[in-house]
């Protein structure tokens, strides 16, 4: 990269991780640490890649920075690629732009979380960059390069199903160019194979979890129109354009094509796959607005293409200003939560905000008021995680209790589902954690004994009830299993081993 856009580069690092740093670690990225500090093959929301993804991480250290190195190191390595992948085609300063325009973009810059999407795009962008290489590259039938790139893909598979997306792009660009289209597409898929039967074979073995939760149950639990999804994906596309599409100008023609040339891959990869999420957005389907993430390193890498100089740096000036104020903001919020997060989000979330703000305190409450219990039981996903993660960082850690859904607060109890272990906690000394009133009365009949006292922590009510003697196999199967049943399609669940792949007791 040239000299003069390394130190806009540092700088914008440098914000980035300031807001890795100060911001803190709730809802589903809480939830998404449960999966590196459980690595399994696969869960049930998602490909298990953010699990491993997150794993080696959580060896080291649970420090939100350190969990988020992952989210600060790809773009890093993403701006590189679209460096190198320029820099032949288009010159020095072309691909330096480009390259910052990409790490500048309001969403890839705002994105430190760890989500599912930060491996999508980083494996996204390396599949495709292989891709573009090894059919250019392509003399033998047998191509290394197109294998190399088809395991990336694989790698994506497994973040989320939309890196599939990307194959029509792929098959449209290559198909007229390759010299040896069947060797292309065995060497790709050979590369591929791998991820993919992994993913198959789990499924297989534990009750096609992760294919019916995607395509069946979240299908129906989605009540959108087609013009709010509609207009929530052209959001989207704003959010990742607006400071590139008023300085966009279309060069002049310069002949044919180039073999070396990646401009019009670019926009089929991302062309075709905005084409069908607009098409899912008219279908009625939801629109995530992290959901096209993954495609702004080919946006960003086609405009440098398209981009005089003069504009090319203006939109990245801009994208650089907006990412870096709005980063700002948000730092310096969660710096002082205290007097900047909006007083409804305190009041609608007040015992989680109590949670985040506080946790070195409220760990050895809770800790204390569940000594001697095997297990911690909550009443969403969510709120297990996110105490599950406080415990990693400040609980003691000679005391390690299993963390599991009592409550289906929000569709099931997801991967804690697969993790709790009833039949470990027959009769064991089981407590269960809950914001607001107690309700003995609903979970006394599955206890020998139970003593239940309501707290207070920063504000915000919670109940603790402790119960001796828990009656596992009842409440599986007067709880438990009946949202199993219903989170699989009609018939469905009886020729699977539900009993088997849940652990029941």
């Amino acid at each position: 990269m040239a000299r003069t856009y390394l130190i806009p580069f540092v700088l914008l690092f440098f914000l980035k991780t300031v807001l890795a740093a100060v911001f803190p670690v709730f809802g589903d990225e809480a939830y998404y640490v449960y999966w590196g500090s459980n690595p399994s093959g696969g869960f049930y929301d998602l490909p298990p890649m953010i699990g491993w993804w997150l794993a080696p991480l959580l060896k080291v250290s649970a420090h939100p920075l350190w969990i988020r190195m992952g989210s600060l190191l790809a773009p890093v390595l993403i701006s590189i690629g679209i460096h190198e992948w320029l820099l032949k085609p288009k010159g020095r300063e072309i691909s330096s732009l480009g390259a910052l325009l990409f790490f500048a973009f309001p969403l890839p810059f705002l994105t430190v979380l760890s989500f599912p999407d930060v491996p999508l795009l980083f494996f996204s962008f390396f599949s495709a960059l292989l891709f573009h290489a090894g059919v250019t590259r392509q003399k033998n039938f047998f191509s290394p390069m197109l294998m190399m790139a088809g395991s990336l893909f694989g790698a994506a598979f497994l973040s989320k199903y939309f890196a599939a997306f990307l194959l029509p792009a792929f098959v449209l660009w290559a198909w007229p160019r390759s010299a040896h289209r069947a060797g292309s597409v065995l060497s790709f898929f050979a590369g591929a194979a791998p991820f993919l039967f992994q993913h198959i074979l789990w499924n297989e073995r534990n009750c096609r979890a992760n294919a019916i939760f995607n395509l069946v149950t979240r299908q129906r639990v989605f009540e959108g129109s087609p013009v709010e999804t509609t207009g929530f994906l052209l959001l989207h596309l704003a959010l990742v354009s607006f400071t590139v599409l008023p300085f966009l100008e279309w060069r002049k023609g310069r002949g044919g094509e180039r073999s070396s040339d990646p401009q019009s891959f670019l926009f089929l990869l991302w062309f075709v796959p905005v084409l069908i999420f607009l098409i899912t957005a008219v279908l009625g389907r939801g629109q995530g607005l992290h959901w096209l993430l993954f495609l702004t390193p080919f946006f960003s890498a086609w405009a440098a293409c398209k981009l005089e100089r003069v504009r090319l740096r203006r939109a990245f000036l801009l994208s650089a200003f907006v990412a870096a104020t709005l980063a700002s903001v948000v730092s310096v919020s969660f710096l002082m939560p205290e007097r900047f997060v909006h007083p409804e989000v305190k009041q609608r979330f007040a015992f989680e905000f109590g949670v985040i703000t506080g946790a070195p305190e409220f760990v050895p409450q809770i800790e204390a008021q569940t000594e001697g219990s095997s297990a911690l039981l909550f009443q969403s996903y969510g709120l297990a995680s996110l105490v599950h993660y406080e415990f990693l960082r400040f609980g003691n850690p000679g005391r390690t209790p299993a963390f599991g859904v009592a409550m289906s607060g929000s569709r099931f109890g997801r991967v804690f589902d697969f993790t709790t272990d009833w039949a470990e906690l027959e009769g064991k000394t089981v407590s269960i954690i809950k914001t607001g009133h107690p309700e003995s009365a609903k979970f006394a009949p599955y206890f020998r004994s139970v003593k239940e006292g309501r707290s207070f922590f920063r504000g915000a009510a919670y109940s603790v009830l402790t119960g001796e003697g828990f009656d596992a196999r009842k409440f599986w199967g007067e709880r438990v299993l009946p949202e199993l049943e219903e989170f699989y399609p009609s018939g469905f669940a009886g020729a699977c081993r539900l009993k088997e792949v849940f652990r029941a007791p």
